[in-house]
């Protein structure tokens, strides 16, 4: 348990750095600009995470590190005023895609920091694209954003095969000709767990 806790404080306190390293200074020049959004003294960032549904509990936690981080520095990124728009990404793409994408249609913010659900990180990839706004993704683990690469997307977590296919050969080697069942939720992320590991047995 103590572990996990450690892992997870340690991911918390990386994303604000992240965003404050990468999107402000490696695309100053770009996307965060005063077409979109800044004014030259502040910079428009959307936070969607979710605040309702099964992951609320994550949501809340990546959200009070985010926060945590703009208060220990005066609410700056990159040396700008930070104007956080933040969006409820709910329990699923049905919900997070409109959310998010509103973020960035709508709303016009300079870059999106959040994300949970793989597949909403999936629907709403070729918006970023499209519109040239980064996005940091804080936690979903969708293939798709290793298999597609991106100037405008990011991931400071993992992928979710990466996490299952190490075990893979291990497993193997334990068991010989022997065989597994393997269990997965059903939808996105728990058939990428386990495609991983099915891959690498």
């Amino acid at each position: 348990m103590s572990f996990l806790s450690t892992n997870w404080l340690r991911k918390v306190a990386v994303v604000p750095a992240v965003v404050g390293a990468m999107l402000l200074t490696a695309c100053a020049g770009g996307s965060l600009g005063a077409s979109n959004g800044g004014d030259g003294g502040s910079v428009k960032i959307g936070l969607s995470l979710p605040k309702s549904g099964s992951y609320a509990v994550l949501g809340q936690d990546l959200e009070h590190g985010f926060k945590l981080y703009l208060e220990q520095h005066d609410n700056k990124l990159g040396g700008k005023e930070v104007d956080l728009v933040e969006t409820d990404e709910g329990n699923g793409p049905q919900t997070g895609i409109p959310a998010t994408e509103r973020l960035v249609i709508q709303d016009q913010v300079s870059a999106v920091v959040g994300l949970v659900n793989s597949a909403t990180a999936s629907g709403v990839a070729n918006t970023f694209n499209q519109n040239k706004v980064p996005l940091i993704v804080a936690n979903a683990g969708s293939n798709q954003l290793v298999d597609t690469p991106s100037d405008y997307i990011w991931r400071t977590s993992f992928t979710n095969s990466g996490v299952d296919a190490p075990m893979g050969p291990e497993v193997k080697e334990q068991l010989g000709d022997g065989s597994v069942y393997l269990l997965g939720s059903d939808y996105s992320a728990g058939k990428e767990h386990v495609a991983g590991f099915r891959r690498t047995f």
